[in-house]
């Protein structure tokens, strides 16, 4: 039977093992896809069209694009179009904006090896890029070295949108707001960073003008400059909105110091759930934003330009988050086994006082209380620190509470009681005395007591004779339950002495 079954299990294991290599070498020899950076889409430039030069009359039409060299000049943009840098620049001419998304147009930048940039353009609006009433959507790319009057790097009017999800706007400049983005509609920023722009009077980083709405759920606005609003600056009228891991940090006024989000018009408005990662500097003394829900401290996300000051919930239904001066005013303690700190009032979790203990205290009370006063002993208690908390370090207080004697007369034994020499003895520690004043403690407690003089005898019963009580007598033992035990045993041993018996009249037939 071995022998029949042999063959085609071989066959079997072969075609496994054939079948685990062609797998392997499927897996080797397949093509890579790699990501590119600021989480741009892969795109096959194969379904684009190759630009080496400026588009004739510098209009670029519906279609999908990618440079195969810099190219100067600048750019209308009219109709759906994508235009993948490719490592490559666009370079203005110095008279106007590099790029223009006209009104109704459909603008998308990436980047696929990201080192193109968009430079070289000075305008009165939008250096970089101006959206006019069209859309334009930054995936990948670098807006780079644009000065305008508004919008440095990017202006946005006229019903237009600005959407970013990658790249890069840096060291552009503003002669008014707005060094890296000018807002007057809607803009969204989900990725990417805007950094290092300068604008000289409001939002070195992003300008919200009038009725504008910009929503920042992730991203980083940081190192822009201006004289206010640093990284953002919110005009009248204009709404902040944020949620997920927006990043606002690291961004100063013209004199140096800290201005992140300037809210001095408008407050943020928080519309969803707040992320690890997510940081906003805010300059106002006051109510900074609405809408904060969340368990967790606003102040794990909001940070205050004045590092003197607390951030916290001031009202719990509307969600209003406020900066203001911390609230010192009756703080308890908190503490650990090893030190000591005051927690703010406000709930915005910054501490004060923070030292390890220091158990010089020798305050009285229940809670420091080792062991209570005796007769003989004063009460111990542990040192405390000043917080509160106790060491393992001691110190007696009060006096001893003294013996509360009681006085037993001598009583003579007889011959059917003990008797007792005099003695005194305490009724708080329960010793034994030899004095009225608790000076000589009797440490044998027994050696008071006078034994009777003779034993008493029991009485003889009607015969005479002592009455001895005799144990019942024992029944027998059963041990039947032995009896069952070794049936099962038995019928094991017989089936394995079968069992031999059968494996050897076997053996002997084979042979």
């Amino acid at each position: 039977m071995y022998k029949s079954f042999k063959k085609p299990c071989l066959i079997l294991l072969s075609a496994i093992i054939a079948a685990m290599l062609v797998l392997a070498c499927a897996f080797m020899l397949s093509p890579k896809t790699t990501a590119h950076a600021d989480a741009e889409e892969t795109h096959d430039h194969s379904t684009m069209t190759e630009l080496t030069a400026r588009p004739a009359g510098g209009n670029l039409t519906a279609g999908a694009y990618y440079l195969g060299d810099n190219i100067s000049g600048n750019i209308t943009v009219s109709g759906t179009v994508t235009l993948c840098l490719n490592g490559h620049n666009v370079t203005g001419d110095g008279n106007d904006s590099v790029i223009t998304v006209s009104q109704n147009a459909t603008f998308t930048l990436c980047d696929c090896k990201d080192a193109g940039i968009i430079t070289g353009g000075n305008a009165e609006r939008g250096g970089g890029v101006l959206v006019s009433g069209g859309a334009f959507t930054m995936s990948g790319g670098t807006i780079s070295s644009n000065t305008a009057t508004s919008g440095g790097g990017v202006f946005v009017w006229n019903s237009g949108t600005f959407i970013m999800n990658g790249g890069t706007i840096r060291e552009n400049i503003a002669s008014s707001g707005g060094g890296g983005v000018f807002v007057n509609t809607t803009f969204t920023m989900t990725g990417g960073t805007i950094s290092e722009n300068t604008a000289e009077s409001y939002g070195g980083g992003v300008y919200l003008n009038g009725s504008t709405t910009f929503k920042m759920s992730g991203g980083t606005i940081s190192r822009n400059t201006a004289n206010t609003g640093g990284g953002v600056f919110l005009a009248n009228g204009s709404t902040f909105e944020v949620f997920g891991a927006p990043n606002v940090t690291g961004n100063e006024k013209t004199d140096g110091s800290d201005n992140n989000v300037d809210v001095n018009y408008d407050i943020c408005t928080v519309t969803g759930k707040l992320t690890a990662g997510a940081e906003i500097g805010v300059n106002r003394i006051g109510e900074i934003a609405t809408g904060y829900n969340q368990s967790d401290a606003p102040s794990n996300y909001f940070i205050p330009d004045d590092a003197e000051k607390c951030v916290y919930l001031s009202d719990e239904p509307s969600g209003t988050v406020t900066i203001g001066n911390h609230n010192w005013e009756n703080a308890p303690w908190m503490a650990n086994h090893l030190a000591h700190w005051r927690a703010c009032q406000n709930g915005c979790g910054t501490w004060k006082d923070n030292e390890f203990h220091n158990f010089n205290q020798e305050v009285v009370g229940e809670m420091y209380l080792k062991s209570a006063a005796t007769c003989t002993e004063k009460a111990v208690c542990y040192k405390s620190c000043e917080c509160g908390a106790y060491g393992e370090e001691t110190f007696e207080y009060g006096k001893a509470l003294g013996h509360s004697l009681t006085h037993h007369e001598a009583v003579a034994a007889t011959d059917e009681e003990d008797g007792n020499t005099e003695y005194w003895s305490c009724g708080e520690c329960d010793n034994y005395f030899s004095d009225e004043t608790g000076e000589n403690e009797i440490t044998d407690k027994s050696s008071v007591v006078l034994n009777r003089l003779k034993p008493t005898t029991p009485a003889p019963d009607n015969n005479g004779s002592d009455q001895t009580p005799t144990a019942p007598a024992e029944e027998p033992k059963s041990y039947w339950w032995l009896f069952l035990l070794l049936i099962p045993i038995a019928i094991v041993v017989g089936g394995v002495m079968l069992g031999i018996y059968d494996y050897k009249k076997q053996k002997e037939n084979n042979k």
